[in-house]
């Protein structure tokens, strides 16, 4: 599969067709607004991309990278794409990016009573065959609690904090918790 991969700015041809992707993808309560996404992506360490293949919009992501680590707290796979294994070269992409630094991300706690319980089950099950699974702990931000998944499993709570302060350093401060303290099952599955 031939993805390339472009960085969105404020003046990008793709910002449209990123933003509408981005605002059907992700609930209201865990979107940041889209405009400080494009200003966060004016600082280095931020990227939000858009992943294209033959000449149309096949993902998007938005994620910070430190020498610590990369993470990325935004996927989007467009409709038109799903299936063909855009989602599995997009994370091979970070995962090759993050080279021998951990790569990490949040996702809902699959508990079997959520609403999209099976849509969250699919999404541990992609990124266990990734090879992203749980670190046993969870972010917690003022719009829930999500359980943190990595390419290394022995990633200390204290690195996830640097990695995720990156983001915004003086206004983005989660905390990171043991899983097991806020009900969220160990290996993140379901209750």
């Amino acid at each position: 599969m031939e993805l390339t991969h472009e960085e969105v700015g404020l003046f990008s041809p793709w910002k449209r067709e990123v933003r509408g992707l981005y605002e059907r993808a992700f609930p209201d309560v865990e979107r940041l607004p889209f405009g400080m996404l494009l200003v966060n992506a004016l600082r280095g360490c931020v990227r939000l991309e858009v992943h294209v293949l033959g000449g149309s919009l096949a993902a998007i992501t938005y994620s910070v990278e430190s020498d610590e680590g990369l993470y990325l707290l935004y996927l989007a796979v467009s409709d038109e794409m799903r299936g063909r294994g855009v989602g599995s070269a997009v994370l091979a992409e970070m995962r090759r990016r993050a080279g021998s630094r951990p790569l990490a991300l949040d996702v809902e706690p699959p508990y079997a009573d959520a609403p999209n319980a099976e849509q969250r089950r699919r999404r541990m099950a992609f990124y266990r065959r990734a090879g992203v699974t749980s670190t046993g702990r969870c972010l917690i931000d003022d719009e829930g609690t999500y359980l943190v998944l990595s390419t290394q499993q022995d990633i200390s709570s204290e690195r996830l904090r640097q990695i995720v302060g990156n983001l915004a350093p003086m206004s983005y401060r989660p905390r990171i918790v043991d899983a097991a303290e806020v009900g969220v099952p160990e290996g993140g599955e379901a209750r």
